[in-house]
């Protein structure tokens, strides 16, 4: 069976040809409307985890302490290589850290 047309006749193959390439080319485009669309996810995706700004937003949210180390060494022991910590300055430390739990505790 021999189609006929306005600019000839085609045959079973010719149509078949020109049916399967319009089939792969809406298929083409599916294909790549997917890929467009899980490119704009993994971008996204990225800039959630590669940003951390987004996540945390600085040091606003942020509770920190800071000591002077000095302070926990009684004068006696301040000529010493190793010198012993004052047990009731760590105690109070402790005590202070347990109460308002910063998030960074800073000794110098």
């Amino acid at each position: 069976a021999v189609v006929s047309t306005q600019s000839g006749h085609y045959g079973r193959g010719t149509l078949l040809t020109k049916y399967l390439k319009i089939r792969s080319r809406k298929r083409f485009l599916k294909i790549l409307k997917y890929l467009i669309a899980a490119l704009f996810i993994l971008k996204f995706l990225l800039i959630g985890i590669c940003n951390t700004s987004l996540l945390n937003p600085g040091p606003n949210s942020l509770n920190v302490c800071y000591q002077n180390v000095q302070g926990l060494i009684p004068f006696s022991q301040l000529s010493c290589q190793q010198p012993q910590l004052d047990q009731t300055k760590k105690y109070e430390l402790n005590s202070y850290l347990a109460l308002h739990k910063p998030d960074i505790l800073l000794l110098n």
